[in-house]
């Protein structure tokens, strides 16, 4: 019997996409070892930190203690080749840990054997034999399909992203001509007048306001995450977004953690921080993590009465939503009389998109790794050293290519809606965090029939 209740059959269409992408990662893809990411998710201690004190010190404590044993076990069942780019994730954020709990936490009892045993664990993944772990086409389509419901070739795929690379580079090199420099020399300029916090409260709350002005999305005027200094760093992000578990009694806040090094400082360090820190940028990350992205997203799907589409992620339409709401603002006017804004969403389209880029191409044979570097160093003017880890990490991250290519599924979705962009807008969003596929599903209110899905 086929349900008519649209809710009903877009989580019957999630569950049955979920349960298909671990078919074919175990089957497929013959993914048998313990994925050395995995984990560390465990070994996560920040997740006390909203306990009431008397509670949170003897289970941080805890935790702490059964880390050595914990990651010492599961060390020895880590696979002897692993992913050149999983591998080096995997080790860099062990290290980060123990760095951690060195630092803020260095006065937790049992800190000092946990830092070690973290150490023990990168050691373990860094003497596995990096591989290439290319898929081919045949398992890069399969991929496609089981994850997101995404039926386009990958060739085609391809064909389209290196489209839009070759356009955001064109636009971006002519804007920044036009102001007089490079992107990234521009932005890098542009400093901040206050602390990252601080700023970025200030940003947040005329982002709310900007969106409630637009009309295109509906915005709880009083809503507002909490913004906190970040609470570690693995070495390869500095902003995080945590949404609170959805079925938790009390819901907690949806919280921003972001870096707050001091930019005045001299050194290459600083450099780095300020080339991505800057007004502009962190204007971009704000609208991709709060309005109208991440954050927006959680409090629109509160409401929902899924428990698969709010607490099983998938990465397509959740990157690509908050990827698509950076581009739209700058549509609907954010950038106006602000150039830097508009080189900075344009700097972001194309890392995305050349990320996307590099997860098809080599897989498909077409690029090498030093090709991949190549271009990040060429197209994107990437350091090349920041450029050779990039090419051996994305093509073993499937998630980081969901931003471009979930929002290329929205921008033909809208193509479709008519007028109403409010409304299309809300309703993917009641879709929750499901794939691709079954957002599409849901908004239009129709189930694809068997073997379609969408194309981006």
């Amino acid at each position: 019997m086929v349900s008519t209740d649209s809710e009903h059959r877009a989580d019957l269409s999630a569950a049955a996409r979920l349960v298909d992408a671990e078919r074919f990662r175990a089957e497929e893809l013959r993914v048998a070892h313990t994925d050395p990411l995995g984990p560390l998710a465990e070994t996560d201690v920040d997740v006390y930190a909203d306990l009431p004190a008397e509670r949170r010190e003897g289970a941080l404590a805890e935790h702490v203690r059964a880390l050595p044993g914990y990651l010492d076990r599961v060390a020895t069942r880590l696979d002897d080749r692993l992913p050149a780019g999983l591998r080096l994730r995997a080790a860099e954020r062990a290290r980060a840990s123990a760095g951690h709990l060195e630092g803020d936490l260095r006065s937790v009892p049992g800190a000092e054997a946990a830092a070690e045993a973290f150490r023990r664990y990168a050691t373990a993944v860094s003497a596995a034999k990096p591989v290439a772990g290319l898929l081919g086409l045949e398992r890069l389509a399969g991929l496609l399909r089981t994850h997101e419901g995404v039926e386009t070739p990958p060739k085609d795929l391809l064909a389209e992203v290196s489209d839009e690379v070759g356009r955001l580079a064109a636009e971006l090199d002519r804007k920044s001509r036009a102001l007089g420099g490079t992107a990234a020399e521009l932005l890098s300029a542009a400093e901040l007048r206050g602390s990252v916090l601080g700023t970025t409260e200030k940003i947040v709350e005329r982002l709310r306001e900007f969106w409630l002005g637009t009309g295109l999305v509906t915005v709880d005027p009083t809503a507002m995450p909490d913004i906190r200094r970040m609470r570690q760093r693995d070495g390869t992000a500095a902003v995080e977004i945590v949404i609170s578990g959805p079925l938790d009694e009390i819901r907690r806040p949806h919280v921003l953690y972001l870096p707050d090094p001091d930019l005045t400082a001299g050194g290459p360090s600083a450099a780095v921080w300020r080339n991505y820190l800057n007004e502009p940028m962190l204007e971009m990350i704000a609208v991709h993590e709060t309005f109208a992205g991440h954050y927006l997203h959680a409090k629109m799907s509160e409401s929902m009465r899924s428990i698969v589409r709010s607490c099983l992620r998938t990465s397509g339409f959740t990157e690509g939503w908050a990827h698509y709401a950076e581009e739209l603002a700058v549509e609907c006017g954010l950038a106006d009389g602000r150039p830097l804004v508009e080189l900075a969403q344009l700097r972001s389209a194309l890392v995305s998109a050349s990320r996307l880029l590099i997860f098809l191409s080599v897989h498909l044979r077409r690029w090498t790794f030093q090709d991949a570097a190549d271009h990040l160093v060429r197209v994107c003017g990437w350091a090349p050293q920041v450029a050779v880890r990039e090419a051996l990490v994305v093509p073993g991250d499937f998630d980081c290519t969901a931003y471009c290519l979930g929002k290329l599924a929205i921008r033909r979705w809208r193509s479709g809606a008519g007028g109403d962009l409010r409304a299309f807008h809300d309703r993917i969003l009641r879709a929750g965090f499901a794939p691709l596929a079954t957002v599409e599903e849901y908004w239009t209110a129709r189930p694809v029939e068997n073997g379609a899905g969408v194309s981006p």
